[in-house]
C-alpha cells in the first residue's frame, strides 16, 4: 500500500506544471513538453516556469482605416451645401486638391 501511495505522489509531483498549466493557451504544449523532457530536471523546470508565468495580453485588433468610395456620393441640389461637403472632404483627406477644384467647377 505504502509503495502504491508513493507512486501516485510522484506522478502527482511528476506532472505539477501540466496541471499548473491548465487552461493557458499552450497549455498541451506544457503538457508535452513535461511528458516527454520532465524527467530531466531542466525540461521539468522550464514546463514549471512556463506554466506559472502570466500571458501576455493580446492588443486588440486595430481599426482597418476605411478606404475613399470610388465613386463619390452625388452633391446636393443647393450649391453652398455642396461647397461645405466638398469642403470637408478636402480637410479630411479623403479626395486631394485637385479633385476639389473640378469638384468645384462642375459646380
Amino acid at each position: 500500500m505504502e509503495l502504491g501511495l508513493l507512486f501516485a505522489v510522484c506522478t502527482a509531483f511528476y506532472f505539477l506544471p501540466s496541471w499548473l498549466g491548465t487552461g493557458k493557451r499552450n497549455s498541451t504544449s506544457i503538457f508535452l513538453l513535461n511528458l516527454l523532457l520532465g524527467w530531466t530536471l531542466v525540461g521539468w523546470v522550464v514546463a514549471l516556469v512556463w506554466a506559472t508565468t502570466k500571458e501576455a495580453e493580446q492588443a486588440p485588433p486595430a481599426t482597418p482605416i476605411p478606404s475613399p468610395p470610388s465613386q463619390p456620393a452625388p452633391l446636393p441640389a443647393d450649391p453652398q451645401v455642396a461647397m461645405a461637403r466638398l469642403r470637408d472632404l478636402r480637410d479630411r483627406g479623403i479626395i486631394s486638391q485637385e479633385v476639389f477644384l473640378q469638384e468645384i467647377a462642375r459646380l
